[in-house]
Parts: C-alpha cells; structure tokens; sequence
C-alpha cells in the first residue's frame, strides 16, 4: 500500500491481510492521524490544565496523553489478531467525537479509507455538543448499548476493546 507521507492519503486500497508483511502504511497513517488530532488531550485523572507543560517530560503524575488510550483500544485488538482496517478504525474510534474537525468523515476517508470510516461511524455516539456532557452521560451510554445489537461484528469488537480498555 501507498501513502504520501506528508499528507498521509491513501494511493492504493486497503492491505490484503495474507501478504504477509510485518509493516502497515494503514496503521501508520492511522496513528498519525490520531497522535496529531489527540495531542494535548488528556485523560481525565487530572485537569488539563495541570497536564499543560511547556515541553517538560515526564508528565506530572496523573497526566496521561489520550493517544495511550487508542493505542491501548487497538493493541487489544492487534492481539486478537483482527486485520489492519479494524485496528486502524480503533486508533481513531474517537476521532469523530472528540477532533474539532468539521471535516472529519472526510478526513479518515482520506487517510484510512472508507472501510475504516464506517467502522468509526458505527461506534461513534451522539455526544450532543450542545448540551453538558455529564447531563447526557445516561443517555448516551444506554443508545450505545442499544445500537449495539445491529452494528457490524467488527465494530462490536472495537467497541468492546474500548470499554476493556476504559475499565483499567
């Protein structure tokens, strides 16, 4: 598979699983595309105001990136040994909800593809912008279970891996 490193869109399709290889440009460009809309994202042990430093490694205690928590939702999945588009759909299962990117949909079609963007949409919830977060906790949470009846098995997976992974 092709990608331009600069831009990181796709110039060929998706990876065929059984050539072998232990390199994906689809997972590059996925982690990419997550590392760069996530960064300066936290999880929220600590407010981020705390977790802003200019430079300064480590973190102060409690400030974990947001990216850890991709990278944890996809390694669950690596190690089922699910093909690339559902990794790569994981690293960026969040992208939707939580990027201020008015052009997201396009944004993972171009760099992943449109597999991978369906993937996200299945399990991206309605986050309700408008409204506080905390207010549409419960009702946010009861849709995601009730649509998870009809979603792709795939993306029952990814979704699955989310939560193992927002249990730890």
């Amino acid at each position: 598979m092709q990608y331009n490193k600069t831009s990181m869109e796709r110039a060929d399709p998706a990876p065929n699983p059984s050539a072998g290889g232990l390199y994906s440009p689809l997972l590059e460009a996925a982690i990419r595309l997550a590392a760069s809309a996530h960064y300066r994202q936290f999880r929220k042990q600590l407010p981020e105001e705390a977790c802003r430093t200019d430079g300064d490694l480590p973190l102060p205690d409690g400030c974990v990136p947001y990216v850890t928590h991709l990278m944890g939702t996809a390694c669950i999945l690596a190690r089922l040994g699910v093909r690339d588009e559902v990794v790569a759909a994981a690293m960026l299962h969040d992208y939707l909800e939580d990027v201020p990117d008015p052009d997201g949909h396009e944004t993972i079609r171009r760099v992943a593809g449109e597999e991978v963007l369906d993937l996200v949409i299945a399990v991206t919830e309605n986050k309700r912008a408008e409204l506080d977060a905390t207010a549409t906790w419960e009702t946010r949470k009861k849709e995601q279970i009730d649509k998870i009846g009809g979603m792709d098995p795939e993306a029952v997976l990814i979704k699955s891996a989310d939560l193992l992974h927002n249990l730890q």
